[in-house]
């Protein structure tokens, strides 16, 4: 085994997004909240152009000249407006993508923890933040590849709410019926939240992981699990691809 190959291997396959915020609040000295792009708690990833974790806001306000990357934020708890050319409000649950070069401003009416997933982008524009709407009509989703899944082959349709330029990034919101899939390493990262259903992973390593509505968690690239879920399945996702 290539030593590189090595060191991502000793990064875990899923991150559970809530555990993860649970733990670093015990474990991280506090942050002022006042900056959208200083006052973050990064989940250790293997090195790359993605980046996760946490945006902590304190209530107040505050801008954004230019997001440096294409980011895709979920509000994990609390409230935030975004004012740019469009306005639009993220309760809790409810997710949007700052494009790479967007310029905003946002404020929050008490503390915000922002769940974030971003990626290195050599995009020249600028695209206005759009608010993921799950509510939007969706259609069928490519079918996975031969020989992948056990039994029945599922039906599952999406809406991309957001593509960048060069397709390696990417949201959604994504439905499928109850299938189970072998084991596939992913070649990206993906960050679901899940709005319906429930889902089981088995990992590399032996682990299980089960995760149901309202669970936001992080398949890494590299990781290797399966897929078991006994029930519809309905979710928001975020691709990154690079």
């Amino acid at each position: 085994m290539n030593s590189a190959k090595h060191e991502a291997d000793s990064y875990p396959c899923i991150i559970d997004l809530r555990a993860f915020a649970a733990q670093s609040r015990e474990d991280s000295q506090e942050l002022e909240g006042h900056d959208f792009l200083a006052d973050r708690r990064y989940v250790s990833l293997p090195d790359g152009p993605t980046a996760l974790g946490l945006i902590e806001l304190a209530a107040g306000t505050g801008t954004v000249a230019s997001m440096p990357n294409d980011e895709f934020i979920l509000v994990m708890d609390g409230e935030v407006q975004i004012r740019g050319i469009v306005a639009f409000s993220l309760k809790t649950g409810e997710s949007a993508v700052l494009p790479k070069n967007a310029a905003f401003s946002w404020d929050t009416s008490a503390p915000a923890t922002i769940a974030f997933m971003c990626q290195a982008s050599n995009e020249t524009t600028a695209r206005e933040p759009v608010k993921i709407d799950p509510t939007l009509p969706r259609e069928a989703s490519p079918p996975l590849r031969e020989g992948l899944v056990i039994g029945e082959m599922p039906k599952a349709f999406r809406h991309i709410d957001f593509e960048s330029n060069d397709g390696l990034f990417a949201a959604a919101a994504w439905n499928a019926n109850g299938y189970a899939r072998r084991p596939v390493t992913f070649d990206y990262f993906e960050l679901m939240h899940l709005l319906e259903g429930s889902v089981s992973f088995v990992d590399r390593r032996g682990a299980d992981h089960v995760f149901s509505k309202d669970d936001i968690f992080v398949v890494r690239k590299g990781g290797e699990v399966n897929w078991v879920s006994t029930v519809p399945v309905s979710k928001v996702a975020a691709i990154c691809r690079a």
